[in-house]
């Protein structure tokens, strides 16, 4: 990532180690920059979103994955190797546990994103259905569960479907409790939520809101606003042409 242009990980795309930004510069070129979209993303909503004025930031998307951006005294935080904000990838099941960890498609097991993005959710209620699990979701999909989406699993649960309500309780309590930890740990001032998952999902988003509220430390919680991302999913593509105009951070 960053100035190397080398994309160490990205699951949901199934590459490792590609040099995405050598590629582009070659094809285009020009000089590229390659960084995490979740990054971009919160450098879009802190300047031109529901963070803008505000220094220090966390961003938050659950979509198909989960990712997060992170704004510290008003400049863009990557970390070392480009990777910061990977809270997809914190592990909220640990490896030696009565229940199996489930594999991420990063290649590790545990991990917050296997449980609880939006196309992990979608595979294990395919699963569940097919082993006989009651549930109204899949015909709410038209009755082909390869169409599932969180939509469905919310539509479910405001028809008071139990399993629909079950499954949302966990997966809210996964997110929330880990964008809990993660504001404990850096303290911004506001905490800006997004994604699929969430914009569509408003069962989901009090659920995570609540553990959210309930979980961070009283003296994190006290500075802390949470409100709803502004530029959806533009906010990236928002934030790259800022970067980009900008030159930097």
């Amino acid at each position: 990532m960053g100035e190397t242009g080398l994309v160490l990980n990205a699951p949901n795309l199934g590459w490792r180690d590609v040099p995405l930004g050598a590629m582009l510069a070659h094809a285009l070129g020009a000089p590229v920059r390659v960084m995490n979209d979740l990054s971009a993303a919160a450098w879009g909503e802190a300047r031109f979103g529901a963070a803008r004025g505000v220094r220090d930031v966390l961003v938050v998307f659950a979509g198909t994955g989960i990712g997060s951006g992170i704004v510290v005294g008003g400049r863009l935080h990557e970390g070392a190797r480009g990777v910061a904000g990977e809270i997809g990838h914190v592990k909220v099941r640990p490896p030696r546990s009565e229940e199996p960890p489930r594999r991420c498609g990063c290649g590790s097991v545990g991990c917050l994103e296997a449980y609880a993005g939006g196309a992990n959710v979608a595979a294990r209620v395919r699963s569940e259905a097919a082993s006989g699990v009651a549930t109204r979701i899949v015909d709410l999909a038209g009755g082909d569960a390869s169409r599932i989406t969180a939509a469905h699993v919310e539509q479910a649960c405001k028809a008071g479907d139990v399993y629909a309500r079950r499954l949302w309780d966990e997966v809210g309590e996964l997110i929330g409790t880990a964008v809990a930890n993660a504001v404990t740990l850096l303290n911004p001032e506001r905490l800006v939520l997004g994604g699929g998952m969430l914009r569509g999902s408003p069962t989901l988003r009090e659920i995570v809101e609540f553990h959210v509220s309930t979980v961070t430390s009283r003296t994190a919680a006290a500075a802390l606003t949470i409100v709803d991302a502004e530029r959806g999913d533009e906010a990236g593509v928002v934030g790259a042409a800022l970067l980009g105009a900008e030159g930097g951070t």
